[in-house]
């Protein structure tokens, strides 16, 4: 991909990175944008070769500052325009959240908004200590969507949830830990390093069983309490596959196993 694009790919080994790169506006999201980024997370997910996938910015100073406001009177200036908008996020951020590969937001400076929600779908959100969060539809006199909101309640828990939304204020990459909006915590000069490990970790487990267990964990947040046929299948299905067979025989031998799980690359 190119870099002079507002959103693109770099790849290295078995690991993606999605690069935000609007820096003159800190990575504001435009409708634009967002097309994009369903178009590169769909080649992305078909990309077989891909294990693992960080969404970043190159910018010091943001992983995103939210929703391009310049757009509101124009993109988003009535509710059936609002409308088009919000479906063009939520069809990309649903892309994001299911994604068959695991994803880590890594967090710089400002992650407002439409950023902080993007952050949000990933699977694992690593900040160091420069990252801010808000998410401000109190001072814009919006209601935020139910998609958003789901996410963020779900992971801090509906009073956090509140005091985010109620408040609009900015919270500090240290509260933010707290609070469990960040699932890690780094200084600015180990951040890279520690995302790229974590990520080349996971490319060298079973993507079977990464797959499936991102399958049944989003099948239980969508309110399954008992597995149905399908899931079974899914379950049931993995000790048939070459990773259960290369596992057991890799745990047996007390050896790392190969095959289907990938080597270790650096990024």
């Amino acid at each position: 991909m190119r870099e002079d694009q507002q959103i693109y790919v770099r790849k290295d080994g078995d690991i993606a990175t999605i690069v935000l790169n609007r820096p003159e506006r800190r990575n504001a999201i435009s409708l634009d944008m967002w097309h994009t980024l369903y178009e590169r997370l769909i080649e992305v997910e078909r990309d077989e070769a891909v294990k693992a996938v960080i969404i970043r910015s190159d910018d010091d100073k943001a992983f995103s500052a939210g929703a391009d406001i310049g757009e509101f009177t124009s993109v988003r200036a009535s509710s059936a325009s609002a409308k088009l908008y919000n479906a063009a996020a939520h069809r990309a951020e649903d892309v994001l959240a299911r994604l068959n590969k695991p994803t880590i937001a890594m967090i710089r400076g400002y992650c407002i908004g439409a950023g902080c929600e993007l952050s949000l779908v990933c699977d694992f959100r690593f900040a160091d200590t420069s990252a801010a969060f808000a998410i401000t539809p109190a001072k814009l006199g919006m209601v935020y969507n139910l998609f958003g909101m789901k996410y963020l309640v779900r992971q801090v828990g509906p009073s956090n949830a509140k005091d985010i939304l109620y408040s609009a204020r900015r919270v500090a990459a240290e509260e933010a830990l707290r609070m469990r909006l960040i699932d890690r915590l780094f200084e600015p000069d180990r951040l890279e390093d520690e995302v790229y490990a974590y990520a080349r970790m996971l490319s060298q487990n079973s993507q079977l069983s990464i797959k499936g267990t991102k399958r049944i964990i989003h099948e239980i947040m969508d309110g399954m309490t008992e597995e149905n046929e399908e899931i079974s299948a899914l379950v049931l299905s993995s000790f048939d596959g070459p990773d259960y067979i290369a596992g057991i025989e890799a745990f047996l031998n007390k050896k790392v196993p190969e095959g289907e799980r990938g080597k270790e690359r650096g990024h």
